[in-house]
């Protein structure tokens, strides 16, 4: 039985002609010219062979190639495995690369705008290059007809949290934080953040300094940060704001004992620092919770002292130069003053002093 075998090919000029035109004699036979790899055939009952009898056979696919040389497996399996190992190894050491390429890639400064945490301000930052923190960044007090501006910097940042209290008297919080800085170890040189309030500066850090050691960074090939995550502006009380903002741990895992032949790895919670914006200071829940306390007794003391005032302003000559001291309080107040923290007594002061309180 003879057919023909009808070739799409890669050969050229007269080898895919040759192919073309040559017969299988047999089911199993295979021309020299052709062996399994790379090249599209489609094999058919020959137009000439349909009415001798031969049976039609159904068509085919296979990946064929040319050859002059005839059909060698183990050759062909030894040029297959080279194909495949080389591309393989190309692959696995070409994405990484690109990964980190990507990954590490320096965007340019940009025009931003930034709105107020609690609404009503907004700020607008404008760089004078591409990389850096030269540049000039205004605050906007948002007004239905034309924003006012309350605030100029002549620094940009690519990244700026900032708060507005128009019944404060328009007290203005304002956080500059810095850059991707270049290179891989925190640096003294380096800006982390600064606080502002009403357009004065309070307190700047160096990303040295947040980070307490130069390796505790989270660094890429050519860059690195100090802050993981930047959570905002909070008032645990009366006109009190407290900043928080996470930071970066380079190892927040450490081994623990649980018995002398086994230690468990166990990752340590994030590290939040907490930053008082009316000194720039760091705050402490404990120096935090001592500051709500003082400030709930001065709020009680100073509805007392008014207290006292409303009750003997008709009675008591230039009452407004009278000190107010703690045995008048306590009479005013049937005795029930509010506690101190320990180690805190009044101080006697006027009626329109600020109430105050000293250590002993």
């Amino acid at each position: 039985m003879a057919r023909s075998i009808f070739t799409t090919t890669r050969c050229g000029g007269s080898r895919r002609r040759e192919v073309a035109d040559s017969v299988v004699k047999d089911d199993k036979s295979v021309h020299p010219l052709i062996h399994d790899v790379g090249m599209h055939v489609r094999w058919a009952t020959h137009p000439n062979v349909m009415n001798s009898g031969a049976p039609k056979t159904p068509l085919s696919t296979r990946f064929l190639r040319c050859s002059p040389h005839g059909f060698n497996s183990q050759t062909w399996l030894m040029h297959l495995r080279a194909k495949l190992s080389f591309a393989t190894l190309a692959l696995v050491f070409w994405l990484p690369a690109t990964a980190t390429l990507q990954a590490d890639q320096e965007g340019a400064n940009r025009v931003h705008v930034t709105a107020g945490q609690f609404g009503g301000y907004y700020a607008k930052s404008v760089p004078f290059e591409s990389y850096g923190l030269k540049g000039v960044t205004k605050i906007y007090q948002a007004q239905a007809d034309e924003d006012r501006l309350v605030q100029s910097f002549d620094w940009y940042s690519p990244q700026i949290a900032l708060i507005g209290l128009p019944a404060n008297g328009g007290t203005v919080y304002v956080v500059q934080l810095g850059p991707w800085h270049r290179g891989r170890e925190a640096r003294a040189e380096h800006h982390a953040i600064a606080f502002y309030k009403n357009g004065t500066l309070v307190k700047a850090y160096s990303t040295l300094e947040i980070a307490g050691s130069p390796d505790n960074v989270s660094a890429s090939t050519g860059h690195y940060r100090v802050f993981s995550k930047l959570i905002g502006f909070r008032r645990p009380f009366g006109n009190q704001f407290i900043f928080d903002i996470e930071r970066v741990e380079s190892n927040r895992r450490r081994v623990l004992p649980v018995r002398p032949d086994q230690e468990v790895s166990q990752e340590q919670p994030p590290v939040i620092l907490s930053f008082d914006t009316e000194t720039g200071l760091l705050i402490t829940k404990e120096e935090e919770a001592l500051k709500k306390l003082l400030f709930d007794a001065e709020s009680a003391i100073a509805s007392i002292k008014f207290k006292w005032y409303q009750a003997q302003k008709d009675t008591i000559p230039d009452i407004k130069e009278v000190l107010i001291t703690e045995e008048i309080l306590r009479e005013t107040a049937a005795g029930e003053l509010p506690v101190l923290p320990e180690g805190y007594k009044y101080v006697a002061g006027k009626i329109w002093d600020p109430v105050k309180f000293e250590k002993e």
